[in-house]
């Protein structure tokens, strides 16, 4: 098995300088956290039903009960 290389400190801030002028959003206060009180579904979100993974007869009978979405 091949030996693992750590960055060493000097690599470590290039890699973060090079990161910060491609993504800079990712810099900002409060990036990557959760927005609201918690997750939530397509349909809790929206009020509307999603209709993935249905396909054929199920996917017939849910645009029946539901009206035409896609």
């Amino acid at each position: 098995m091949a030996k693992s290389v750590k960055a060493t400190t000097a690599e470590k801030a290039l890699i973060v300088s090079r990161l910060k002028a491609k993504y800079p959003q990712m810099f900002e206060k409060g990036w990557g956290k959760k927005i609201g009180a918690g997750l939530k579904s397509y349909a809790q979100q929206t009020g509307q039903p999603s209709f993935r993974g249905a396909s054929g007869s199920d996917l017939a009978e849910l645009q029946k009960r539901f009206g035409k979405k896609k």
